[in-house]
């Protein structure tokens, strides 16, 4: 097998400055996360001083990034920078950035108060992204049926953060584009990389059994009795665990179990969290689904819910947070 070589690409508002400032690197660290901002730290020597004056980077500057191999990098995306800290002895400059979106992402934060009723979760989300000038990625199992929901005197990001909480669904803000999509759909994606115990260089494993929900409890209206009615949602997998009462009521029996499912996920999925620490691999990204092998109980598929890629004088090594995939556990 070839020797696959570390390498990296930075582009400062635009120029690519790589050959400029390679040999001041010392370590390039990025951050893909599922349900958050992208994050970036590229920490540089700084013994002459240089950052502080002449190669003084800019507040507010906008940083691009490639990183992997050299013959397979992949685009990490486009940061801005938040923080720049200096220290010293020895002295080294540390880049703080984190991921930008649109000028959109500042009106999505502004106060609404509107109605939407006999619509789909999708056409809302569809509707908001084009609103506000996002390409709407937009994907689930089945599209939830809404009868009537108010956005009421509250920032379009919040009102779209509960429907994501509510229904199940995972919300990022990603190189120009709103993506909405539901774990359930995430889930039940085949897996498209295997990693067995053995190829890891380390892992953790946290398991949290007395922190786990068993049962989830929702009222909903039945509109054939005119009543309002109580669902409760056993998690099949778990032999025992907490009770969720929700405070949402839902419109149906229907959106009823969505809502109670959810829930339990959300509540569970960290529950038990592997951590692993594998040879730089430029496919690890957020949202994809693995299987893992060799690890007893925990064998199985799971979703990445955080990838960190770095590049340093040990050279190229990603470190991935899973999600477990409760609804394809087999009994």
């Amino acid at each position: 097998m070839a020797l696959r070589i570390p390498d990296f690409k930075i582009e400062i508002e635009q120029k690519d400055v790589t050959n400029d400032i390679r040999d001041f690197v010392s370590r390039i660290s990025y951050t893909d996360n599922i349900s958050l901002v992208d994050t970036l730290e590229i920490a540089l020597d700084n013994k002459d001083g240089r950052w502080m004056r002449e190669w003084f980077p800019g507040r507010d500057t906008v940083i691009s990034l490639q990183l992997g191999y050299k013959e397979d990098m992949f685009n990490c995306g486009t940061f801005r920078i938040s923080e720049i800290s200096f220290s010293a002895f020895p002295r080294t400059c540390s880049i703080h950035a984190s991921s930008t979106f649109s000028k959109s992402n500042i009106t999505i934060k502004d106060k609404k108060t509107r109605v939407w009723e006999n619509t789909t979760l999708s056409n809302i989300v569809r509707q908001i992204a084009t609103e506000h000038g996002y390409q709407p990625f937009v994907r689930y199992k089945e599209d939830p049926q809404i009868e009537r929901i108010e956005q009421d005197n509250i920032p379009t990001s919040q009102f779209l953060a509960e429907l994501a909480e509510k229904f199940g669904f995972t919300l990022k803000y990603y190189r120009e584009k709103l993506v909405f999509v539901e774990w359930a759909y995430l889930e039940n994606i085949p897996p498209s990389i295997t990693i067995r115990e053995d190829e890891v260089v380390s892992y953790r494993i946290k398991d949290v059994p007395r922190d786990m929900y068993k049962k989830a409890v929702v009222k909903y209206f039945d509109p054939k009795t005119k009543e309002e009615k109580e669902y409760v949602y056993e998690d099949p997998y778990l032999k025992y665990g907490n009770v969720h009462v929700l405070n949402e009521r839902a419109e149906n029996i229907k959106q009823a179990q969505t809502f109670a499912k959810a829930a339990l996920n959300a509540r569970n999925a960290g529950k038990v969290k592997p951590s692993l620490s594998l040879e730089g691999n430029t496919r690890m990204t957020t949202g994809l689904t693995v299987e893992l092998v060799g690890f007893g109980i925990y064998d199985g598929r799971y979703i990445v819910d955080k990838a960190v890629h770095s590049i340093d004088s040990g050279g190229y090594t990603t470190e991935v947070e899973l999600r477990r995939c409760w609804s394809v556990i087999e009994k």
